[in-house]
């Protein structure tokens, strides 16, 4: 049986509409993962910026870089605080044979960071790694450097490890339950 002219344009319709909503969703999904892994840079590079203008003010004043970095309360503070941001899993300064001198969780001290991926890299190569970065079951973790100097010399990285998921809602995963209870008891 024939189909008639009103079917088939029906049919077209649909198709060009089923295309059409295919490939937004696509671009949506590759746009949504490209920004959020610049934010993501952002807030790193915002974070080393802080440990790197303290670490600055610290090793300015003379004497062991390494041991006046480690017994700064200031810079342990910076350090422990970024892991509140989203993302971030820790911090660290790490020297230039790559053992960790200041740490968000100082039971890390005198250790070598596990090595992963560059984050910057990854801003670099395409839509489809950036994806599959994002959406990974689990999340992927990545880093970002940001190297310390001292009078020209590199004494040290600041480094901070990421997570392509945010960490927040796995950490705090009762957060709101008092505001859904409280809704409930009214």
């Amino acid at each position: 049986m024939p189909l008639s002219i009103k079917t088939k344009q029906v049919a077209s319709v649909t198709c060009i509409v089923g295309l059409a909503v295919v490939l937004l969703s696509a671009w949506y999904v590759a746009s949504l993962a490209s920004v959020r892994l610049e934010e993501t840079q952002a807030r790193a590079e915002l974070i080393a910026n802080a440990v790197f203008q303290r670490a600055f003010e610290v090793v300015r004043t003379g004497g062991d870089p390494v041991a006046a970095l480690q017994n700064d309360g200031g810079l342990q503070s910076i350090l422990q605080a970024s892991i509140y941001s989203d993302n971030v899993i820790c911090a660290e300064i790490v020297d230039t044979r790559g053992v960790v001198i200041a740490h968000s969780d100082p039971a890390n001290i005198g250790s070598k960071p596990a090595p992963v991926d560059d984050l910057t890299l990854l801003l670099n190569e395409g839509v489809t790694a950036q994806v599959r970065a994002i959406y990974t079951p689990g999340g992927r973790s990545f880093e970002f450097r940001k190297p310390l100097l001292l009078n020209g010399t590199d004494f040290g990285t600041a480094r901070e490890c990421l997570s392509s998921i945010g960490h927040s809602r796995i950490r705090f995963p009762g957060r709101r339950k008092p505001v859904v209870a409280r809704g409930r008891s009214m």
